[in-house]
């Protein structure tokens, strides 16, 4: 029986560095000293862990709310004690000059040569990670240097997530491997009710599998590509009120507006009448926008926003 705590490995340890999505035990307490089973999912959420240390204005239980400027990720490093010049503020310096790039729509060769060395780097420090089993979580990723992002299948994610959250209280992205079988009412699970994104292309999702989606009103990106969605799945998906970017590529029912650009600017956008019917519909208005039926408010035309910039962008037309 798989547990969320890889097993042999310390299950929760006073890890040498803190990025802001670690926790760290209190000073003097003792770490459990032999792995620790997870106990059957809870029906409701666990206490806030003991023990946690978090910056001002980024405990674990402060709603996440999209900054009122980029200029917030950069106290995300401000905000902690780092040793100057060490790894740990090398690695956020980096990711959050990749941020700034991305944010702008920049192409900017500078913008992989970031990422990249901020990656050697991630590499060189595992203990920057939870001690938790990589046969339920899959994959992991850092923005801006915290850890955001994890890949989970969705029955494990059903029976974990809670733990996973707890374990890295920072990641509001998840991501669903390709070909997962999605059991019935995953989609309106209050263990969803923490992220803000969610990729789950190719899993061969229909428009009944959505029901209840609409309880996730805090999604604002969704990438549901290669799926059975049609216009009955997109009235589901209209309900969410800050949905600002669904990327429905191969699906019966694809409502992104097409575009030309012109030396990085979006000089045309279209629609054929249809999509613009069933937007007024879905909005119950003849001026109604859904943003993610348009693609004139993405930074760089050519490439779809980024979920971790997706809250911190305006979405009416430049």
């Amino acid at each position: 029986m798989d547990t969320l705590i890889q097993p042999g490995a310390e299950p929760l340890r006073l890890w040498d560095r803190i990025v802001c999505t670690l926790q760290e035990w209190v000073p003097g307490a003792k770490a459990p000293s032999k792995p620790v089973a997870l106990a059957p999912p809870p029906q409701s959420p666990p206490a806030p862990p003991r023990a946690v240390r978090s910056a001002p204005g980024t405990e674990s239980t402060k709603p996440y709310v999209a900054a009122a400027t980029f200029a917030e990720l950069e106290e995300r490093r401000k905000a902690h004690a780092i040793k100057k010049g060490g790894p740990l503020q090398t690695f956020i310096d980096l990711q959050l000059k990749a941020a700034r790039l991305e944010l702008k729509g920049s192409s900017h060769i500078e913008f992989g040569r970031h990422l990249d060395e901020a990656k050697k780097i991630q590499d060189l420090h595992p203990e920057w990670l939870p001690s938790w089993n990589k046969s339920i979580v899959k994959d992991h990723q850092f923005f801006a240097g915290c850890l955001e992002r994890v890949t989970v299948e969705p029955q494990a994610f059903l029976d974990y997530g809670r733990e996973v959250l707890r374990l890295a209280p920072k990641v509001r992205h998840l991501d669903l491997p390709r070909g997962s079988v999605i059991p019935a009412g995953f989609f309106s699970s209050p263990v969803l009710n923490k992220l803000i994104s969610l990729r789950a292309d190719d899993c061969d999702i229909t428009d009944s599998l959505l029901e209840g989606i609409g309880s996730q009103q805090q999604f604002v990106w969704l990438s549901l590509a290669n799926n059975e969605i049609s216009q009955s799945g997109l009235a589901k998906l209209a309900s969410i009120k800050g949905l600002r970017f669904a990327n429905l590529r191969c699906n019966p029912s694809d409502p992104l507006d097409s575009s030309a650009a012109d030396q990085g600017y979006v000089t045309e956008t279209w629609q054929p009448q249809e999509l613009l019917d069933l937007e007024r519909r879905l909005t119950d208005s003849n001026d109604g926008r859904l943003p993610w039926f348009h693609s004139d408010w993405w930074p760089s035309p050519d490439r779809a926003p980024s979920r971790f910039l997706t809250p911190f962008l305006e979405t009416t037309p430049k």
